[in-house]
C-alpha cells in the first residue's frame, strides 16, 4: 500500500501516539550523531551532560550517541563500579568533555542509579495492563523493557510474587515508573529506591509514592544544600530494611540527588525523559529533574522522531537537547518519542542487510515489512539459550533465526505520515519457535479478514477473540469483533504464515488468537 494512500490512517494513528507518547524508538531519522549539535548564539564550555538509556557498548552508547569511556569512573547505586556492572536498558547519567579532534566525546564520570530495587508485592503483576508494584512504585512494562537473562520468559509471565528485581527507567507525572530494564536479585539485601519526595516529611519520615521512608536512624543522611531538612519534591536515594506489612522503608542512608543533572552555563545537555511538568514549551520540566526552555520563535524545533511534527504536553516523552543557562536547560530542538505499538515475531526468511543507507539504517525483510535497524539507537537482546554468539548488531541476525523485533511504524520526514515501514527500538533473538506474531494497527477489515502493516490475517472457527479491558483479558465472540469498525484498533494476532507473500500478493497469517490491544 502506498504512503498517499494511508494517509487518513496515518494521521489519525499519528495524533492517537502523540498523545499517548508512551515510549522511545526511531524513525527515519538522520544517522546518530557522535556529539551534541551546536547551539546558534550560546557560548559553550566543551562539558557536556548526557542522561539516557544504554542502547550498546564498545565504549558506551547513550540516546544514540557514543562516548568513549577509556578514562571514565563509574558509580553504580552509590559504590564504586565498572562498565561491565551495565547492560542495555539502564539509564545512566555521561559527564565529560567534547573533544573537538574526535568523532568521539570523551566521558569522564558514568553513573547508574536504579528506580527502586525490592520485592514485587503480591498480586500486583498484571500482564493485561502490564503492569507491576514494587516497594509501594507503579512499574509499568512494555516494548521498550527489557528483562535481563535470569528472568525467563522475557516477559512479566518470567516474575513472580516476591521475586527481587531491579528497575531502571523513566518517571512519569503520577510518579509511575517507565521501565527500560528489569533485573532479577538475589533475595535477602539492601533495599533501594531513587524517587521524588511526595508528602511534606517529619523530621524522620518521608514518602515517595505510597512508600514511607523511616530514617530516624540512618547513619547517612548527606549532600542536602546547606545540610537542610528533606523537602517535598526532593529527588532522594534511601537504602534500607523493608517492612511490607506497614509499606516502610527502614533506612539506613538517605542521599539527596536533586543536583545530579547540574552543569555549569554553557554545558552541551541532552535528557531524554517525560514531561513531568508542563507550563508551556518555555517552560516545563523533564523526570522532575531539568527544567526546559525551549523559545520557538528563537530557533528551538519541536519534533516528532525527527518529523516536522509535534505537540507538547504532559507525559509526553521527549529528547532535548541544548545548553544550560542560568540552571535551564535553553534547548534548540525538542523531539518527541512515539509509543513503541509493533511487534513482530517470527523466523527470519533472510539474513539481515548490514549495509547503512543514506539514513545510516541497516535494514531486514521481515513478513514482507522492510524492518529498519541504528546501531546506536536500536538495542540487541539474545535469549536464545543454544546461540554460542550473543547478537549486539544487526549483522549478524541470519536466516534461520527466531526474533522478536519491537519499535514504532516510520515516518516520512518530509510529510509526517507514516511509511508502513518498521524502524526496531529493541531486537530479541529467542529460542527456535514455530509461532508467528503481528501486533500492530488494523488498516482494513472484510470479515472474516483484517489487514496489520500491509500482512492480511485470516481467522476462522477455530480461531479465539480476546479484548483487553479494566486490566484483563476477556474473551469475546468474532461477531463482537467483526461487529465494530476495528480500522486503526491496535491488535494482536498469534498464528502460523500460510504462505509468504511476494510483490503482487500479501503475506497470510492464519490466526490461532487475536486480541484487541490497549493503546
Amino acid at each position: 500500500m502506498t504512503t498517499q494512500g494511508r494517509i487518513s490512517k496515518g494521521m489519525a494513528i499519528l495524533v492517537m501516539m502523540v498523545l499517548g507518547a508512551c515510549g522511545g524508538g526511531g524513525s527515519s531519522a538522520p544517522p546518530a550523531s557522535t556529539s551534541p549539535p551546536p547551539t546558534g548564539g550560546i557560548t559553550g564550555t566543551g562539558a557536556f551532560v548526557a542522561f539516557g538509556t544504554v542502547t550498546g557498548f564498545g565504549s558506551i552508547i547513550v540516546n544514540g550517541i557514543e562516548y568513549d569511556t577509556s578514562a571514565a569512573t563509574f558509580t553504580i547505586d552509590g559504590n564504586p563500579g565498572f562498565q561491565d556492572g551495565l547492560a542495555v536498558g539502564d539509564i545512566v547519567l555521561v559527564k565529560g568533555m567534547i573533544d573537538d579532534d574526535s568523532t568521539i566525546d570523551l566521558a569522564e564520570s558514568v553513573e547508574f542509579d536504579d528506580n527502586v530495587e525490592g520485592p514485587i508485592a503480591t498480586g500486583s503483576i498484571n500482564t493485561a495492563t502490564g503492569s507491576l508494584v514494587v516497594m509501594g512504585q507503579q512499574v509499568i512494562v512494555d516494548a521498550e523493557t527489557s528483562f535481563d537473562d535470569n528472568i525467563s520468559p522475557a516477559s512479566l509471565d518470567g516474575l513472580v510474587d516476591d521475586d527481587v528485581v531491579e528497575i531502571s527507567g523513566y518517571v512519569k507525572a503520577d510518579g509511575s515508573i517507565h521501565a527500560t530494564r528489569i533485573e532479577s536479585k538475589s533475595p535477602g539485601g539492601e533495599f533501594e529506591i531513587t524517587g521524588t519526595v511526595t508528602a511534606t516529611p517529619t523530621t524522620t519520615t518521608f514518602e515517595i509514592g505510597t512508600l514511607t521512608v523511616d530514617f530516624e536512624f540512618a547513619t547517612s543522611v548527606r549532600n542536602f544544600p546547606g545540610s537542610r531538612a528533606v523537602q517535598t519534591g526532593d529527588l532522594v536515594e534511601a537504602k534500607g530494611a523493608l517492612d511490607s506489612a506497614t509499606m516502610t522503608l527502614d533506612a539506613t542512608s538517605v542521599e539527596f540527588k536533586g543536583d545530579r543533572l547540574a552543569g555549569d552555563d554553557g554545558d552541551h545537555v541532552e535528557v531524554q525523559g517525560f514531561i513531568t511538568r508542563f507550563g508551556s514549551e518555555r517552560d516545563f520540566d523533564v523526570s522532575d529533574e531539568t527544567t526546559v526552555d525551549c523559545d520557538t520563535t528563537n530557533g528551538c524545533t519541536v519534533t516528532t522522531e525527527g518529523a516536522p511534527v509535534g505537540t507538547l504536553g504532559l507525559n509526553i516523552k521527549v529528547e532535548v537537547k541544548g545548553r544550560y543557562e542560568g540552571g535551564v536547560l535553553v534547548a534548540t530542538s525538542v523531539d518527541i518519542r512515539l509509543g513503541n505499538a509493533i511487534r513482530l515475531t517470527t523466523q527470519l526468511l533472510t539474513d539481515a542487510n548490514a549495509t547503512p543507507d543514506a539514513d545510516g539504517n541497516s535494514s531486514l525483510e521481515m513478513l514482507g515489512i522492510t524492518i529498519k535497524f541504528n546501531g546506536n539507537r536500536t538495542r540487541f537482546e539474545d535469549k536464545d539459550g543454544q546461540a554460542t554468539l550473543e547478537i549486539s548488531n544487526a549483522g549478524q541476525l541470519t536466516m534461520g533465526d527466531y526474533v522478536e523485533i519491537r519499535g514504532q511504524e516510520m515516518l516520512d520526514q518530509s510529510t509526517g505520515l507514516l511509511t508502513g515501514d518498521v524502524f526496531a527500538v529493541l531486537v530479541e533473538r529467542d529460542d527456535l519457535d514455530t509461532e508467528t506474531i503481528i501486533q500492530g494497527f488494523v488498516q482494513s477489515v472484510s470479515d472474516p479478514d483484517f489487514v496489520i502493516l500491509d500482512v492480511e490475517v485470516q481467522t476462522d472457527v477455530n480461531t479465539e477473540f480476546r479484548e483487553e479491558t479494566g486490566g484483563s483479558s476477556n474473551d469475546i465472540s468474532a461477531a463482537d469483533f467483526f461487529g465494530t469498525d476495528r480500522t486503526g484498533s491496535l491488535v494482536k494476532a498469534k498464528g502460523t504464515m500460510v504462505t509468504p507473500g511476494t510483490s503482487t500478493t500479501p503475506w497470510i497469517l492464519l490466526a490461532e488468537e487475536v486480541e484487541i490491544q490497549v493503546e
